[in-house]
């Protein structure tokens, strides 16, 4: 527990994500959106970024820093019941959608490992830039997908 690290799945990746999934499904514009990832004050955040990642004791001073309304009451409770609808609450739904989201991640590592980009099938290849090596995409510009190459 205290002193261990765990290996998870980029907050902001993951954020990014979910927001999309809410724009697909309830049809509000990306720009209605105010992404913010909050971390228990047990985290110890390293974080260099202009993204809103934050300590739950300090949602509350964030989310009263934005003014604009964006949503007029009753399209405020619509939302609700639509996300409510939407919401997995049968335990092996929720085991299956884990159970997917591990097979799409190990589908994509999978991928890499085998010099393929997983945004959109091309070869990966070996690259220099100003901050190291890596691999890119070789349908770069099109596609902007990137790897570290772990040390």
């Amino acid at each position: 527990m205290f002193g261990n690290k765990y290996k998870f799945y980029n907050p902001i990746k993951q954020n990014k994500a979910h927001i999309l999934a809410l724009n697909k499904q309830l049809g509000i514009k990306l720009s209605n959106f105010i992404p913010i990832i909050a971390f228990s004050n047990g985290a110890d955040l390293r974080v260099n970024t202009t993204y809103n990642i934050i300590y739950t004791t300090q949602i509350n001073r964030l989310i009263k820093e934005y003014t604009d309304i964006k949503f007029q009451e009753n399209d405020i409770q619509k939302l609700y019941e639509k996300i409510s609808s939407l919401n997995i609450v049968s335990s092996e739904a929720r085991k299956q959608h884990i159970s997917e989201v591990r097979n799409i991640i190990a589908t994509k590592e999978q991928m890499i490992q085998q010099g393929i980009c997983p945004r959109c099938g091309h070869n990966l290849v070996f690259r220099s830039g100003k901050y190291g090596d890596f691999f890119g995409c070789s349908n770069y510009p099109k596609c902007r997908f990137t790897q570290p190459i772990e040390k």
